[in-house]
């Protein structure tokens, strides 16, 4: 089987993603195990995440990039050529908000696909506020 190459790109310390990294990793090699995955993390610094994509789209080998968060998401969506690289976002808040794709029912048409938390809708945040505050012991008042 030839080597299967991947970017993947975070938004944590490497440290924090070591257990994400392989379970990834390991599913993967499952499948095939010539995958080759490299790995860089922007360690929270959002303006590193053009740099970080520029330089994993710029991999010949790569043709998938796996990223977490939003951010991340765009910064390899901009960076990636489309006919060449595909972008798979592990969460995304709103990508079609956002501008990751046109159309959640249809995300045809662009080389960007992945999963929603919806962390930017309105009902669904007020939702978990709600359920913390209900969790949280009384306030006291003196």
């Amino acid at each position: 089987m030839p080597q299967i190459e991947i970017g993947f790109l975070c938004a944590a310390t490497n440290a924090a993603w070591t257990k994400y990294y392989g379970a990834f990793e390991s599913a993967l090699k499952r499948t095939n195990p010539n995958v080759h995955i490299t790995y860089v993390s922007v360690e929270a610094d959002s303006k590193g995440y053009d740099g970080a994509a520029r330089y994993l789209a710029g991999i010949k080998d790569i043709k998938v990039i796996v990223t977490a968060g939003t951010e991340a998401a765009l910064a390899c969506k901009r960076a990636a050529d489309p006919t060449k690289t595909a972008v798979v976002f592990a969460s995304a808040g709103d990508p079609l908000g956002c501008g990751l794709v046109k159309s959640l029912q249809h995300p045809t048409g662009t080389n960007v696909t992945g999963c929603i938390n919806k962390q930017t809708d309105e009902g669904i945040v007020k939702k978990r506020i709600d359920v913390m505050k209900n969790k949280l012991p009384p306030r006291k008042t003196y």
